[in-house]
C-alpha cells in the first residue's frame, strides 16, 4: 500500500462525509498514483489490441474475467490510498477484502445506448439485475483516462436518490421490483438529469451500492476506461438484511464524521 497519512479519517473531513451521506457518493480528486495509473493503463491498452475484451450490455466493453484479478490493475485499490478513505467511511478494520476489479470500457464514438428512454429513468443499480438488493456495500471507480468533459464516456449518478431507492426497496424485502430492472417499465421512478461526473486520470469515484447511476456517450475518439471495485463491509453478511432500514449503517466512520458538521446525531435517513 502507498505511503499516506498516518490515520484513515485524515482522508475524510466531516465535509466529505456529510457529501457521501447526503449525494450518495464522492468524487476524490488524484487518489492514485501517475505510476500505478500508467501500468494499469498500458495492460488495458494492450488488452483491448489483443481482443481480450468482451461486450457487456452494449457498447460497453470488459476485459475477460480472467484478467480482472490481474496485479496492477488491483494495484489501483491495494497500492493506493483508496483503501484508507474506504476504511475512514465503515470504520477501522470492518472492510472487507478486494480481489477483482471489472474493467469497463466505452469506446469511442459510441452513441447513446438508449435513446428513447428519457434520461430520469435510464438509471440502473449494481446487482439488483440478479435480483439482489445489496450484494456489496460500496463501488469504488477509478479513472484510467480523462473525462474532464461531459461527451466522453462519463458516469453520471443521481444525487440523493439512494435514499429514496432505499425507503423503496425496504418495504420488498425479497427480490428488487420490475421496475428497479426494467427502464421501460412505467412504474419506474423518473429521477430526473443525473450530475454527470467530470475526472481525470487518477480520480476515483466513490458511490453507494444504491446510488442509481447510468453511463452516457462518448463522442470522443478515444475508448474511456474505468476500473471498478465492489467493495463490502466485513460483516456485510450479517448487515445486509437490517440495511434495507438503515441506508447509513455499514457507513458507521461517514456518520460519525458527518455528525461533526452537523454538531446533532444524523437520524435514519
Amino acid at each position: 500500500m502507498a505511503d499516506g497519512p498516518g490515520k484513515p479519517s485524515d482522508l475524510l473531513t466531516p465535509a466529505m462525509a456529510a457529501e457521501f451521506c447526503e449525494a450518495g457518493f464522492l468524487l476524490v480528486p488524484g487518489l492514485v498514483d501517475p505510476q500505478l495509473l500508467r501500468r494499469a493503463h498500458d495492460f488495458v491498452s494492450g488488452a483491448i489490441r489483443d481482443g481480450n475484451t468482451v461486450e457487456d450490455h452494449p457498447p460497453l466493453w470488459n476485459l475477460r474475467p480472467d484478467l480482472r484479478s490481474t496485479e496492477c490493475i488491483l494495484d489501483l485499490y491495494h497500492r493506493s490510498h483508496v483503501p484508507f478513505l474506504i476504511e475512514a467511511l465503515m470504520g477501522p478494520g470492518l472492510v472487507g477484502p478486494v480481489t477483482r476489479a471489472q474493467i469497463a470500457i466505452r469506446p469511442p464514438n459510441a452513441g447513446d445506448p438508449l435513446p428513447h428512454v428519457p434520461a430520469g429513468k435510464r438509471w440502473h443499480v449494481d446487482g439488483f439485475v440478479n435480483g439482489q438488493h445489496s450484494p456489496f456495500t460500496v463501488l469504488v471507480g477509478v479513472s484510467l483516462t480523462d473525462m474532464s468533459a461531459p461527451g466522453k464516456g462519463n458516469l453520471a449518478v443521481h444525487r440523493h436518490h439512494h435514499l429514496r431507492l432505499h425507503r423503496l426497496m425496504a418495504g420488498e424485502p425479497g427480490a428488487p421490483s420490475n421496475f428497479a430492472l426494467d427502464a421501460s417499465m412505467p412504474d419506474r421512478p423518473d429521477l430526473g438529469q443525473p450530475t454527470v461526473l467530470c475526472m481525470h486520470a487518477g480520480d476515483v469515484v466513490v458511490a453507494h451500492q444504491k446510488a442509481p447511476h447510468c453511463g452516457t456517450p462518448n463522442l470522443s475518439g478515444e475508448s474511456r476506461c474505468m476500473v471498478y471495485f465492489r467493495v463490502r463491509h466485513a460483516d456485510h453478511a450479517r448487515l445486509k438484511s437490517e440495511w434495507l432500514h438503515d441506508p447509513l449503517l455499514p457507513f458507521e466512520g461517514a456518520r460519525r464524521a458527518a455528525e461533526l458538521l452537523h454538531h446533532e446525531q444524523l437520524p435514519l435517513l
